[in-house]
């Protein structure tokens, strides 16, 4: 899957995920379970990336507006709102639609991953994390 994020300024400018630029990277980190939001962050803080977290899908869509993320790691098994509907909200709100979103998820069957290309996901990160490896495959997964 092809993914490319569009800056706010422009809908037109896009823009590429790679580990030579970082600090620019604005991601929004999404789960209800504080450990992994904690361990996303830190490892993309001390690359220099611009992080926020949530710990709902309903505190996601209240940051999205203030940070303007250009990517988000948005987990799909959430209380209340799920990362499903999340995804939902994004693609019915041109504001961020454009907005790449990669699963956070211990669900990894072909079934999962066949529902996530058809919703439109970025692609998918497995839990648990290979901890050394999330920036390589955020990069990986914005080139595929």
């Amino acid at each position: 899957m092809s993914v490319t994020a569009h800056s706010e300024s422009s809908a037109h400018t896009s823009f590429q995920f790679r580990l030579d630029n970082i600090r620019d990277w604005k991601v929004l980190i999404v789960d209800d379970v504080t450990d992994n939001t904690t361990v996303l962050s830190t490892i993309l803080k001390l690359k220099k990336a611009q992080v926020e977290t949530a710990s709902s899908g309903a505190e996601a869509i209240e940051k999205l507006a203030s940070f303007r993320p250009n990517l988000l790691l948005l987990d799909l098994a959430m209380p209340d709102m799920d990362g499903w509907q999340v995804k939902k909200f994004l693609d019915n709100h041109s504001d961020f639609a454009h907005i790449p979103v990669i699963a956070v998820s211990a669900f990894q069957s072909s079934r999962v991953q066949e529902k996530l290309q058809q919703a439109g996901f970025a692609g998918l990160i497995a839990k648990p994390f290979a901890v050394a490896m999330i920036p390589d495959q955020i990069c990986q997964i914005a080139q595929a």
